[in-house]
């Protein structure tokens, strides 16, 4: 009935219960087109059968699936549907960076910086890392990938090996303040000026 999938079909198949619901509840894609629902869930099946090390996209698809998971740990802003709908915007516009050109993701920040106003006294500057360590793992094990990719098929420059180097040491600071985040334990200040 479509000539095309929507990305929230795609991120519904590879298992987002919440894309799914914003599909149904908000599409009504099963009233628009009778046949959806049997049809994903074919679609569904197929896409268990991924086989997530085959290649650097796949792995860039499941580090962003790992963003649509949920956590028990997860701080209560975390497990809200409005927090699932953030989420499931952020994959979707990663995913449209992925099929336009990986590359451009090379130099972008990880963290979040909280400034302050102009009429405001200058603020305790802080950052915050949203603490999905399933995220930062998958991250970790892309940059790992990449770098290998590059090394085995003789494109691992100085300044490849450099930035990937970087990116993966930024994955890792961040996966460890995500821990501490989930764990209780307040940040340093040395933490604080990282971020």
């Amino acid at each position: 009935q479509r000539a095309l999938p929507k990305g929230l079909d795609v991120l519904a198949a590879f298992g987002s219960d919440d894309a799914y619901k914003i599909l149904i509840d908000e599409y009504q894609e099963d009233k628009n087109w009778p046949d959806y629902v049997t049809e994903f869930e074919n679609v569904k099946k197929t896409m268990k059968k991924v086989n997530w090390d085959a290649t650097m996209y796949n792995k860039w698809m499941q580090s962003l699936n790992t963003l649509l998971e949920k956590d028990s740990r997860h701080p209560y802003f975390m497990k809200t549907y409005q927090w699932a709908k953030q989420n499931i915007n952020a994959a979707l516009a990663s995913w449209a960076e992925l099929k336009h050109d990986c590359t451009l993701y090379g130099e972008q920040h990880m963290g979040v910086d909280c400034g302050g106003g102009e009429d405001l006294p200058e603020p305790v500057v802080v950052g915050y890392v949203e603490p999905n360590l399933a995220y930062w793992n998958k991250a970790i094990e892309l940059l790992d990938m990449t770098e290998k990719m590059l090394k085995d098929n003789g494109m691992l420059t100085a300044k490849a090996k450099s930035i990937t180097e970087s990116m993966r040491e930024k994955a890792q600071f961040l996966k460890t303040v995500s821990e501490k985040e989930l764990a209780g334990k307040k940040l340093t200040e040395q933490e604080y000026n990282q971020m």
